[in-house]
């Protein structure tokens, strides 16, 4: 199965984490027996893997062309990693910010809820002692 798993993490408001992984462009050399017996898909061809990466990779284009904000990120083979480091952020983009994130979580918990067999979400804060 090609769970999308996503994983959000904050550590002591200084940043933010999202990670996607399990999604994937389609590989033409793989062989059609791969295919997931769960969805009938063949890795990479999933509707529900392409619609989070799709609004993954739309909540990071949000964040610079609304926002202004110019994320680390990292994307390849399936995997997508963004790291925003709030604290530089002024209240607009933090406002904007908020909005992104909340639009993009009520995405995917939408998708999650109409299939619970392909997407797993985990949410952690992390604190940092001062």
């Amino acid at each position: 199965m090609y769970d999308d798993d996503l994983f959000f993490s904050s550590a002591g408001g200084g940043t933010i984490s999202l990670t996607v992984e399990g999604h994937a462009l389609p590989d033409r050399n793989q062989p059609v027996s791969e295919v997931d017996a769960t969805t009938g898909a063949v890795k990479g061809e999933n509707i529900v893997c392409a619609a989070v990466s799709f609004s993954a990779q739309t909540l990071v284009r949000s964040m610079t062309i609304i926002a202004g904000i110019r994320p680390d990120y990292t994307i390849e083979n399936g995997y997508m990693d963004v790291t925003i480091r709030i604290n530089e952020l002024n209240e607009e983009k933090t406002k904007i910010l908020k909005v992104l994130l909340e639009s993009f979580m009520i995405g995917m918990l939408d998708l999650r809820e109409k299939h619970p067999d392909i997407i797993t979400m985990r949410t952690v804060q992390e604190t940092t002692e001062r």
